[in-house]
């Protein structure tokens, strides 16, 4: 009984706060929403959940975002797509309706200083002149250019401080990953690119880590670039997704609360989330797959948002891929009289092999990134 009404004061405490942090300003009639009934998704085609990273500090004025996906979830089976977008990508549009479309109606255009993940910087800090009784400029602001990226209408947003990252794992027991690349923790590359301050190193091969290196799983770039640590990140959601258990949930449940509570923000509503318990055992039974947007599939100094947009629109309907065209053009060459073999000439049969790997434009089972 007491364990019972601890518990009931943690979740009531943790509700007046973890989901009364994100505002964003704007309502409509499109976010999907579940329902009462036996299965409270049955009427919900597609769910989009906007998942952020940030790096607010003591130290920082205003946020960064590190690590910015779309999980686009099919309710009903529970598979998803992570869809992941570069912090560095430039000339990204704002919507008309934001005051800064504005000041950039070609879009967030200044060179290198204008990057996808200074959006929210932009908004809140540089203009907030601009967003007189808006409670949260700079992420209402980046929600509206991820949707115009990628046509998508984003239903809920969860923001989880990368500070707090580290607790939350720990708070979970750890999480099992397949390093498959020496990673440095901390360290600096000098002029001539070698690499000197590395604190240690966090070792290739399957291993359980904890909160702290698990954060500089997902961190660490100077022996690789963004868009490696943009792979290591979505194998982490998708490991974090795959080692929910109820049973450990629960018994950790004091320790994640109080995490969730000092890192945590969602705009979820609390009266959805037995809804919300459902689809994540249902996302957890089903296939994650990736698609992220790097120099193999898109120019990140001078994308195509058409291009874009036409990918997740793809990735996913697939019966929305134009198969490449088969059509051989017809032969202008003149027909030589064939040669009769020689007695010593042989035919060998030629062997062709065909591989399954999809192209940089299709997503690709989360299990590869890892």
């Amino acid at each position: 009984m007491a364990t019972a009404v601890r518990y009931s004061l943690i979740q009531r405490d943790v509700i007046g706060t973890l989901f009364a942090q994100v505002d964003l300003d704007q309502t409509d009639g499109e976010t999907a929403r579940p329902s009462g009934g036996s299965d409270p998704w049955a009427d919900v085609s597609r769910v989009n959940v906007l998942l952020l990273g940030s790096d607010a500090g003591d130290d920082r004025i205003g946020v960064r975002t590190d690590s910015m996906m779309i999980a686009s979830i099919e309710p009903r089976t529970g598979q998803t797509i992570l869809f992941s977008f570069p912090r560095n990508l430039q000339n990204v549009p704002f919507p008309v309706s934001n005051p800064l479309s504005k000041i950039y109606p070609k879009g967030y255009t200044c060179g290198s200083e204008c990057l996808l993940n200074a959006v929210w910087h932009e908004a809140e800090v540089n203009h907030p002149e601009l967003f007189k009784g808006t409670k949260q400029p700079g992420l209402t602001t980046l929600k509206g250019v991820l949707q115009e990226i990628s046509g998508l209408h984003i239903d809920y947003t969860t923001i989880v401080d990368l500070k707090g990252f580290e607790a939350l794992v720990n708070a979970m027991g750890g999480v099992v990953i397949n390093v498959k690349e020496k990673l440095p923790i901390g360290g600096h590359l000098n002029a001539a690119g070698n690499i000197y301050g590395v604190d240690s190193w966090i070792q290739p091969g399957v291993q359980l880590l904890d909160g702290f290196h698990a954060l500089w799983y997902a961190r660490s770039r100077i022996t690789s670039d963004d868009f490696g640590r943009m792979r290591r990140q979505r194998c982490l959601v998708g490991k974090l997704i795959g080692q929910v258990n109820v049973g450990t949930m629960l018994s950790k449940y004091p320790a994640l609360a109080q995490v969730a509570k000092d890192n945590v923000q969602t705009d979820i509503p609390p009266t959805d989330l037995p809804a919300w318990a459902e689809l994540v055992t249902r996302v957890k039974g089903a296939t994650i797959s990736s698609l992220a947007f790097t120099p193999d599939n898109i120019n990140p100094a001078s994308p195509s948002f058409v291009a874009i947009r036409r990918m997740i629109r793809e990735a996913i309907d697939p019966s929305l891929v134009v198969p490449p065209s088969t059509t051989s053009k017809p032969s202008t060459t003149t027909k030589t009289p064939t040669k009769k073999p020689t007695p010593t000439s042989t035919k060998t049969p030629s062997t062709t092999t065909t591989t399954s790997t999809p192209p940089p434009s299709a997503p690709v089972d989360l299990e590869e990134a890892c």
